[in-house]
């Protein structure tokens, strides 16, 4: 392995490192503001205060991921916080439930000719059909 890339993955390492422990932060601080709210009995989610939220980090996101991917991690931070907070207004200890996960597939849109329409399915499997024209 060239040294140029032991190095950079190096780097990734210490990225993912501090990634993980501000993303946990994060999720012990939507605890303590949830706890809070609770005692003032305000709800536990704000869809207002998300969208914003979310608008300001795009708003003021460096280059490097496209606008809707930097938004979907968000939003799914957004719900995995959701979630810690009801299970902890149930008492409930935090858990992961099982979710399927899509198997990779080729992205929307990549590598299709005009005239072909791909849909995803719940499964996570793709479709490739022929797109009716309107004449």
């Amino acid at each position: 392995m060239p040294t140029a890339v032991r190095a950079l993955r190096a780097r990734m390492d210490r990225l993912n490192a501090r990634l993980a422990a501000d993303v946990q932060a994060r999720a012990r601080l939507a605890l303590e503001i949830a706890r809070e709210k609770a005692k003032h009995g305000l709800p536990a989610a704000d869809p207002v205060r998300e969208r914003d939220m979310l608008r300001r980090v795009l708003d003021e996101a460096p280059p490097g991921l496209p606008r809707c991917d930097l938004a979907r991690v968000f939003k799914t931070l957004f719900v995995a916080s959701r979630e810690l907070v009801l299970a902890d207004r149930a008492d409930d200890a935090p858990a992961c439930p099982p979710r399927r996960r899509p198997t990779p597939g080729p992205r929307v849109g990549a590598g299709r000719s005009r005239g072909t329409r791909v849909r995803a399915r719940p499964s996570g499997e793709t479709r490739v059909s022929a797109r009716r024209s309107n004449q």
